[in-house]
Parts: structure tokens; C-alpha cells; sequence
């Protein structure tokens, strides 16, 4: 995921919420976070196919967040993202359990 939205992987951390309660739904939840390496790379739609992060330096066919969301709805769930602050953002994987 980091590489293909212009993120640094050298801090990333991950967690897995094996079940996490959201309203009346339990859903299975993965959450990755990523330091930001330009907080413009964020701009626009990041999922969709062939999106490049801004001035990206990664290799790649801008196809990993377009892929892992489709996966995501496929199982009726869905891939977000937040911004923590201008350094940090947190992707979350997000289906039910």
C-alpha cells in the first residue's frame, strides 16, 4: 500500500482488529500506518486505477489501493484513510466479520 500512494514504509505500522464494532455490524479491521512523505499525494480519488502518488519515486503500476478496495467491496466492505496530522496517515481495510 505504501509505495503505491507515495508513503514511506521505514516507520509503517500495522495492526489487526480482529473484530471491531462499528453500530450493530462486527467487521474484521486492518489498519496500516504509514508516515507521509508530501501531504499532496493524498489529493484526489487515491483509489483509483493507475493513480500515481504526487512526484511519486516508487516504482509501480499505481494499481495496489485500487486493487485491496475492490477486494475490500468485493466482501462488502470498504478501504478509507484519515490523516492523523501533516506527517502521518492511517489506511483502513475494513470488512465484515
Amino acid at each position: 500500500l505504501a509505495a503505491k500512494a507515495g508513503l514511506s514504509s521505514e516507520n509503517r505500522k500495522e495492526d489487526l482488529d480482529a473484530l471491531s464494532a462499528y453500530g450493530e455490524q462486527m467487521k474484521a479491521v486492518i489498519r496500516v500506518t504509514n508516515e507521509l512523505i508530501d501531504p499532496l499525494t493524498l489529493d484526489g480519488d487515491i483509489f483509483q486505477r493507475n493513480k500515481r502518488g504526487v512526484d511519486s519515486t516508487y516504482e509501480g503500476s499505481g494499481l495496489g489501493l485500487y486493487i485491496v478496495r475492490k477486494v475490500a467491496k468485493m466482501h462488502k466492505g470498504d478501504l478509507g484513510y484519515r490523516l492523523v496530522n501533516r506527517n502521518q496517515v492511517i489506511f483502513e481495510f475494513a470488512i465484515p466479520a
